[in-house]
């Protein structure tokens, strides 16, 4: 549990003042994601699930970089991870959903949980529905 409160951590500092919508990014977003991830996943896999969750955002949203979270003592896998779900500057959406999939840790399921997240906040259809299809591909791909 110690990388999962690393984790948090990080992610608590680094999101710090930025907002999903009117509230709190980390609370709202963040938290939100890793309480889908830890409750889907806690008797059938381990932390990294959730320490991804935590971090699923950092490198896209803030100034850490994955090389940070090397530094920080957070493995190759979680890395790589982190990487999958980092959306690249000029990438087309559903071009990242792909790479996305191609994970073959833990970037599909928690990319998963954000788009459940996203689509409960979200009162926008065009987005609803981006969201939707994303989910389908990841759904697909996913062994469950």
């Amino acid at each position: 549990m110690i990388q999962v409160d690393r984790a948090r951590a990080l992610a608590q500092i680094a999101h710090a003042g930025q907002k999903y919508g009117k509230e709190d990014y980390f609370e709202a977003h963040v938290s939100e994601v890793a309480r889908r991830v830890e409750k889907a996943t806690k008797h059938v896999y381990g932390s990294d699930h959730v320490i991804v969750a935590y971090l699923h955002d950092i490198v896209e949203d803030t100034a850490v970089t994955l090389d940070h979270l090397v530094d920080f003592g957070f493995g190759p896998e979680i890395v790589k991870s982190v990487d999958a779900l980092t959306r690249r500057t000029g990438e087309e959406y559903f071009d990242y959903i792909e790479r996305v999939k191609a994970d073959d840790r833990f970037a599909p399921f928690v990319k998963y949980c954000d788009l459940e997240a996203n689509i409960n906040r979200n009162t926008k259809p065009s987005l609803i529905e981006r969201n939707k299809k994303a989910l389908d591909i990841l759904h697909h791909a996913m062994t469950w």
